[in-house]
């Protein structure tokens, strides 16, 4: 009789308090906080384990994708003035496709664009329109002649450049100017490809020598 006296002074939020709580999941499984915004971080399954989702990540969120050929290699400003050290000791130009070919502030002006082309050392010099997109042209080009990279670099001499085409499929890239006959014209083709110059260490690597965007006929495959 006591006892069902005592169990009925007692409030429902007495029982609440003491009622056992779950135990507290291990540090392993537990979640990080919300973002600053309250909403959940994503999550993605691999192999049965929870991960972050990060940029970077395949479609399939199982694994980021591995770098690009111009990732590893720094991107076009980890490139711009390298050099490549010759078999004599002396040092190869320096990389130039930022400071040649790309659009302001770091590349030409008009008029140093049209320079060369008046001055006859090139036959028609172009430079992209947008740094971006010079970016991802390049990117491109290098991953679809991959293979032919692979082959040219095992064996090239440090010095030994050659350029590698490809249509990126970003449209119409760039604007320059050529010569026809006597006079400087701006190119009326659209530029739709991307030439990747790279310069051999001879070592079985390279450096990204320049980049310009290319008229389609232009494209040597």
């Amino acid at each position: 009789m006591a006892n069902r006296l005592f169990d009925s002074g007692r409030t429902e939020t007495d029982k609440r308090a003491e009622a056992p709580k779950p135990p507290e999941p291990p540090d392993s499984d537990r979640r990080p906080p919300r973002g600053g915004d309250d909403r959940p971080l994503p999550w993605k399954e691999v192999s049965g384990d929870r991960i972050q989702s990060t940029a970077g990540a395949t479609d399939s969120g199982l694994r980021p994708e591995a770098p690009t050929r111009l990732a590893e290699h720094g991107g076009l400003d980890g490139q711009e003035r390298r050099t490549v050290r010759l078999r004599d000791g002396s040092d190869s130009e320096p990389a130039h496709a930022l400071t040649e070919h790309g659009p302001l502030p770091d590349g030409p002006t008009d008029a140093e664009l049209r320079g060369p082309v008046e001055e006859r050392k090139k036959l028609r010099n172009a430079q992209f329109f947008d740094r971006a997109q010079m970016e991802e042209a390049a990117e491109k080009t290098m991953e679809v002649r991959g293979a032919d990279i692979d082959a040219w670099k095992a064996s090239a001499p440090a010095g030994r450049r050659k350029a590698f085409d490809a249509d990126p499929g970003l449209g119409n890239l760039g604007h320059g100017y050529e010569q026809v006959g006597d006079e400087v014209q701006p190119i009326e083709d659209d530029l739709p490809g991307c030439r990747v110059v790279l310069n051999a260490d001879g070592k079985g690597d390279y450096t990204v020598h320049t980049v310009f965007p290319i008229t389609e006929r232009g494209i040597k495959r």
